[in-house]
């Protein structure tokens, strides 16, 4: 499966996700239904998945699909890391785990108000554009915002953003 039909997996998976209203936007509940999901979305794969409580368990970031043969681990199809912090130094920390990451899709999930996100966005497109990846590397990454919406039915948005 391409990365981009396995982006488009996880953003109707993610997009489609039923969290109860009147929940904090930062809490554990949003934490464990995104991992969940897409731990789901790795297994519909048959890859191994791992996520707090879910498959082997959280291992380097907060979820990590890993593709194995009968002996060997062959690649690591997608990590993610979720950080609902509102402390740009946090959300750094998170996201440059994922430049350092060998895997063929880097998927970043964070949250904020609208013009917020759009800031921290530009900011990890410098870091990723700063960052010394050897040449022979292609990474592919997916980045989504958590946006709050006190307009819309659940309060909330996923929005996804692309880089170049």
């Amino acid at each position: 499966m391409s990365n981009s039909e396995i982006r488009s997996a996880i953003r109707a998976g993610l997009g489609s996700l039923e969290i109860s209203s009147g929940i904090k936007w930062w809490g554990t509940e949003f934490t464990w239904a995104f991992s969940r999901c897409l731990c789901e979305i790795g297994r519909e794969r048959n890859y191994h998945v791992g996520a707090r409580g879910v498959g082997f368990g959280e291992w380097l970031y907060d979820v990590t699909w890993l593709d194995y043969d009968s002996e060997h681990l062959l690649s690591v199809p997608l990590v993610a890391e979720i950080e609902w912090s509102k402390e740009p130094d946090e959300i750094d920390h998170d996201f440059q785990k994922l430049l350092v990451a060998r895997a063929d899709l880097k998927l970043m999930i964070f949250a904020g108000p609208p013009p917020r996100t759009e800031a921290i966005f530009d900011r990890m497109v410098r870091q990723i554009e700063a960052f010394r990846s050897p040449p022979d590397r292609d990474d592919t990454w997916l980045i989504g915002a958590v946006e709050w919406d006190d307009e819309i039915e659940r309060g909330w948005r996923l929005r996804w953003f692309t880089t170049t």
